[in-house]
């Protein structure tokens, strides 16, 4: 937890030192339990990021990937979506978020769920076509099956780096 932790704190930094303030959107997505020094460590690090922070909670992520859904919409009838705010979005213990997880076209789901946004479909595409439209996902997973159970093959390969301890 240590490393995956350095590893997020230190793309936060690099990425934060990179735009100007209000250049880049970061939303920051951590299950690590309140009063840890894990917890402590990262809010030290969202503090001295010179950008506003996101930090949702877990019940507020449906309503995030659907305002998320719906800026990627908009980024792509753009003429110029490289012109818009980038958005990075860091996950840090993608397991523990499952609402996140990727259900599969052919799942079987009732009429109302079918209308309703699906956060795990969202960053799924995030991850699959976000990029050229300015949306960026850093994610850290214990195992690589949870890894295959939140995210499809595609999303796996899209990933431009991936790091992997023993």
């Amino acid at each position: 937890e240590e490393s995956t932790l350095a590893m997020i704190s230190l793309g936060l930094i690099s990425l934060a030192g990179q735009y100007p303030a209000g250049c880049a959107r970061f939303i920051v997505c951590d299950a690590t339990p309140a009063g840890t020094a894990h917890r402590e460590f990262l809010e030290k690090i969202i503090g001295a990021i010179p950008h506003r922070v996101e930090t949702p909670k877990q019940a507020a992520l449906p309503a995030l990937m659907k305002d998320l859904a719906a800026e990627m919409r908009q980024r792509a009838q753009e003429p110029d979506p490289d012109a818009a705010t980038v958005v990075f979005l860091f996950i840090n213990g993608l397991q523990k978020f499952s609402k996140l997880r990727y259900e599969e076209e052919f799942a079987f789901s009732s009429s109302d769920a079918e209308t309703e946004v699906k956060p795990g479909a969202v960053l799924n595409e995030m991850i699959c076509e976000g990029a050229r439209l300015g949306f960026h996902a850093v994610a850290t997973c214990d195992t690589y099956n949870n890894v295959s159970r939140f995210l499809s093959r595609k999303a796996i390969s899209e990933f431009e780096m991936k790091v992997l301890f023993q």
